[in-house]
């Protein structure tokens, strides 16, 4: 027992506890080297983050991520671009007093916009933000670049600034000269020749003081870093004219007084002598007037100046744009829900959609132009000048925005005849229509509505516009043919394998309302046997990115497709299944708002309906070259459609968001198609600002279905009630 307790003692003092100072060390030390591991493994992750442009967006509707169009379009640049936020997170006195964050919100949603375009442009996009209150300095330094990089004539402001000074010398040596010769005559006896040669007197001498200040005003302005050379000319150049103007009144006055006969002769002397020395007055002048009538533009160095602050600059390598607060934030207009508060509208973030339409007509090797044909009626675009907007305006500004050149074309010159009568009544001129060269080289966009017999005879070529197209076409134009019901066949469009059926109309069967009444009025049109909700747009370039996004279609007709050799061509628009849909021929019946059914038999008054599938639309592609979108909707990108909120996001958000989308982004992306932007082919910033559930990949939607539900399931119930039995048996 003794040998066996010294035995625990001495295993005792073997395994001693650890003293507090101990603990400390060890534990501490361990913390510490924790820490540091920690912080490192944190600074290389954000190091490595950085370096490789990892960036992730957690909203739900990626509104801090660059849309696939744009990401499609920088990384193909032809050339290097700059962009540059003018933006400041000091508050402006209005934000003060609403102690809100706005200024500090804008800049930090510019920023990281434009980080987004440098991180996704692979090296070709710099992007840098200014703050304009606390680096006036970085300001100073942008305006010499774009002054040095796109200011090609500012040599000829800086002419006529350095030639003013002599210029004035001269005229107030003249000017000196004359005043002094009118204080050595005698007074006048008349009232009116007295007071005509103090007038003279007194604008004589008070005109070169005025030059003066301006010649002053110059010396001033060119001390600053970045001079204002076009106000400097302007001021110059106006000053100038002014005198001209100032020398021939006292010409005009001075020989009505030379020619009176009750003008004294010493007097008459003196006016006779004085008139050509009052001419010469203007001569210093003129020849920097014929400067200044021939200087070139440097409107990006004013543009720039206009915009100093709250705008983006984007920069290529011959001309810059400057995108105002105005374009970047656009305040929503035709607010169609009346009973929401204007005040608590958001103002729209563009400035995805307004720097990718700058670069895209920064590096664009040409201008592209689309013209809408129609056959007669009034414009269907926009016409600023008269504050119009016909019913294709909203569709035709977007293209606008893209840089496309926008045109019109009456085929049936009708319009001519009354734009000249209005043009009479408002004493303007309208604006002119395509001419036939604009046309040949243009996409045309051809609306194709029915024609009234009578208008027919009376002006038959109103209904040429099918073989006007099919020109067009055989001579290598794309065109977008949008069709309503009972309008001519266009039969030349089967050489394309597209055959339209403007004969039936597509509807469904009618939906009853269910249910309490939806705030979606919306929902109420989609109950209507002729509307279509869509929101699976085909599989081509132009319908794919569309997936999920809503539209809405009425009219609509069917459009066949069919093999033809040399030609691509791909069915679009395909008519939901669920609820039942047909090709209707009995337009009476829908002319009287009458319910209708389907019927496959033929009657007396109407063809046989037509059974699914159905499609509305088609693309075609020849080999040859040649592009034509065939859509059987004429109305489906109109205003009314286009500009419909979604009143949901409306009322909870404050947001004005499009309720059916879908419906101007396949107008958009048939154009970027016809006119070989494919590039640009994706969906716009405003469209991914709808909610909505994204497509499943086939795959994956067939794993769930038959691998988990049908298969999986049911197997794993197998291998449980197996577990159990041989579990019980045992």
């Amino acid at each position: 027992m003794p040998e066996q307790n010294k035995a625990t003692e001495k295993s005792a003092g073997t395994f001693a506890a650890e003293t507090q100072k101990e603990r400390w060390m060890k534990y501490g030390a361990n913390v510490v080297l924790t820490s540091v591991i920690v912080v490192l493994l944190a600074i290389g992750i954000v190091y490595a983050a950085q370096r490789k442009a990892i960036r992730t967006d957690t909203t739900s509707n990626g509104i801090y991520s660059l849309r696939p169009q744009t990401v499609n379009l920088i990384q193909n640049l032809p050339q290097k671009i700059k962009i540059v936020g003018l933006f400041s997170k000091a508050k402006q006195e209005q934000e003060k007093k609403l102690n809100n964050d706005t200024a500090e919100i804008r800049f930090q949603q510019v920023s990281d916009l434009l980080n987004e375009y440098q991180h996704k442009s692979g090296g070709k996009i710099t992007a840098e933000m200014i703050d304009t209150v606390n680096q006036p300095g970085k300001v100073d330094q942008l305006f010499n670049e774009v002054a040095q990089k796109y200011g090609n004539d500012i040599n000829k402001y800086q002419e006529i600034i350095k030639e003013y000074p002599d210029t004035l010398k001269k005229i107030r040596a003249l000017t000196k000269n004359e005043t002094d010769t009118l204080k050595k005559l005698p007074k006048a006896p008349d009232p009116k020749l007295a007071r005509l040669l103090d007038e003279a007197g007194r604008t004589l001498d008070r005109f070169p003081a005025l030059l003066d200040q301006i010649a002053k005003d110059a010396k001033e302005e060119l001390e600053n870093k970045v001079p204002d050379y076009k106000r400097l000319t302007d001021n110059i150049r106006g000053s100038l004219e002014g005198l001209d103007k100032l020398m021939d009144a006292i010409v005009a006055q001075y020989k009505t007084a030379a020619a009176g006969k009750e003008t004294p002769k010493e007097l008459k002397d003196y006016f006779s002598a004085a008139i050509p020395r009052v001419e010469a007055m203007k001569a210093p002048g003129t020849d920097l007037l014929k400067k200044a009538e021939n200087l070139g533009s440097i409107k990006q160095l004013d543009e720039l100046r206009e915009n100093k602050s709250n705008s983006i600059a984007v920069m290529g390598e011959k001309d810059i744009k400057v995108l105002p607060l105005s374009k970047i934030y656009k305040d929503v207009e035709n607010v169609r829900a009346m009973d929401v508060d204007p005040s608590k509208i958001k103002a729209q973030f563009a400035g995805e959609q307004q720097i990718s339409t700058a670069i895209y007509t920064l590096t664009a090797k040409e201008k592209k132009t689309i013209v809408f044909v129609r056959s007669g009626g009034e414009p269907v675009t926009s016409l600023p000048m008269f504050n119009y907007q016909g019913p294709f305006a909203l569709v035709s500004d977007r293209l606008h925005d893209y840089g496309i050149d926008v045109l019109e074309k009456d085929i049936s010159g009708k319009w001519a005849m009354q734009a000249m009568q209005i043009q009479s009544q408002r004493g303007m001129p309208m604006p002119p229509e395509a001419s036939e060269a604009q046309m040949k080289d243009a996409v045309w966009i051809v609306l194709v509505t029915p024609q009234n017999p009578q208008e027919l005879m009376q002006n038959p070529s109103a209904g040429m516009m099918g073989p006007k197209v099919a020109e067009h076409l055989k001579n290598g134009g794309s065109a977008m043919i949008l069709m309503y019901p009972q309008t001519e066949k266009l039969d030349f469009l089967k050489e394309w394998g597209i055959e339209p059926h403007p004969e039936y109309v597509l509807v469904h069967d009618k939906i009853d309302p269910s249910g309490a009444r939806s705030e979606d009025r919306t929902l109420d049109w989609q109950r209507q046997q002729p509307v279509f909700g869509i929101d699976n747009y085909g599989d081509h370039m132009i319908t794919r990115p569309l997936r999920a996004l809503d539209g809405i279609f009425s009219p609509l007709i069917p459009i066949k497709t069919m093999d033809v050799k040399g030609v691509k061509v791909t069915p679009i628009l395909p008519i939901p299944k669920n609820p039942k849909a047909w090709g209707e021929g009995d337009f009476d019946a829908l002319r009287q708002r009458k319910i209708v059914e389907f019927n496959a038999n033929k009657t007396d008054t109407a063809p046989a309906d037509l059974a699914q599938p159905l499609w509305a639309g088609a693309v075609a592609e020849k080999d040859k070259g040649g592009r034509l979108v065939v859509i059987g909707s004429l109305d489906f990108a109109n205003n009314d459609f286009l500009q419909e909120p979604d009143i949901e996001v409306l009322t909870t958000q404050g947001r004005i968001v499009p309720r059916y989308p879908g419906n101007g982004e396949l107008f958009v992306n048939s154009v970027f198609w016809l006119t070989k932007m494919d590039t640009m082919i994706a969906i716009s910033p405003t469209a991914l600002e709808v909610p909505r559930v994204a497509p499943g990949n086939e795959a994956w939607m067939n794993f769930w279905r038959v691998g988990v539900l049908i298969v999986g399931l049911p197997l794993l119930v197998l291998v449980a009630g197996s577990f159990v039995y041989l579990k019980r048996r045992d």
